[in-house]
């Protein structure tokens, strides 16, 4: 078998559950997304590999108990019961000390301020970036659209409408750009979807968007910030979902897995999947968040 394929394509649940031990020996494992794998998970490629690369970024999305959460459908519990002992395998490769290679050059942003804030808060201004052509844009960047709407049973409609609304206008004026969506909850992604595919229905523009974009490797998708680790388009628009239940209420300071020992960490995955433009769609504004120092 290893003869015909030299190079084998699995996840560690696979390695366990079709390679028996002792049967197959790699001269290389390479395990990308090591973040978000626990040690445990990696251990059945590793016995059976002579070298390992371990590729990740420890400023990115550490290990998710995705089962858990898939029985509890419950985005607040991350930020309560978040597991403290989650030691990635990549977090254990630089406990150990093992030989650090560091990848500086960013190429995905093509405007620079999509990547700025990551690099000077988590990146110590190391990543090495590409100046963009054009100093000034409508489009590219990072724009920032006020809603104003209400945050209730963790949906937030009036984003979702003006997010359908702008793919409306997107998919006619950018059809050679891919898109996606990102939203702070599961809740407000299933929404969302449902709107999608409502829109896919009605908006023969939109359906040509989607059959055009899903043969290739950026088709269109909707996500919550758990599952967009790995991806990037040409835009991204976001859904940041919280806000007052009520006209004049208080936004209560409860932002589900942001507020969690690793929130931190989502929210630059969450910032940097965009390579042209990033839209973000809001019904709150800076002072509406509390710093507590």
């Amino acid at each position: 078998i290893q003869a015909l394929r030299p190079c084998f394509l699995m996840s560690p649940i696979a390695v366990a559950q079709y390679i028996s031990p002792h049967s197959i020996t790699f001269d290389l494992l390479i395990i990308d997304e090591a973040s978000q794998m626990y040690l445990e998970e990696a251990l059945g490629g590793i016995f059976r590999a002579k070298q390992i690369v371990v590729v990740g970024d420890d400023k990115q999305l550490p290990p998710t108990p995705f089962f858990q959460k898939a029985l509890n459908q419950d985005d607040d519990i991350d930020e309560e019961n978040e597991i403290l002992d989650d030691l990635s395998v990549l977090d254990t490769c630089i406990v150990r000390g093992f030989e650090n290679r560091e990848l500086l050059w960013h190429y995905r942003s093509k405007d620079t301020s999509l990547i700025a804030f990551s690099n000077k808060n988590f990146y110590n201004d190391n990543l090495k970036l590409f100046p963009s052509p054009i100093i000034q844009s409508n489009t590219n960047g990072i724009q920032y659209i006020y809603v104003g709407g209400y945050c209730k049973s963790r949906q937030n409609e009036k984003e979702v409408d003006a997010i359908i609304k702008e793919i409306k206008l997107f998919v006619r004026k950018y059809p050679n750009r891919s898109l996606g969506i990102a939203t702070m909850n599961t809740t407000q992604k299933m929404l969302l979807e449902k709107k999608c595919d409502q829109l896919y229905d009605m908006d023969i523009h939109f359906q040509k968007y989607c059959d055009k974009w899903s043969n290739g490797l950026e088709s269109f998708f909707v996500k919550n910030l758990e599952n967009v680790q790995g991806d990037e388009r040409d835009y991204i628009f976001i859904s940041t979902v919280y806000g007052p239940e009520v006209e004049g209420g208080r936004i209560l300071q409860r932002f589900g897995p942001i507020n969690g020992k690793h929130g931190h960490r989502r929210l630059n995955v969450l910032f940097t999947r965009a390579k042209f433009g990033l839209k973000l769609f809001t019904s709150m504004h800076s002072q509406d968040i509390v710093i507590n120092e």
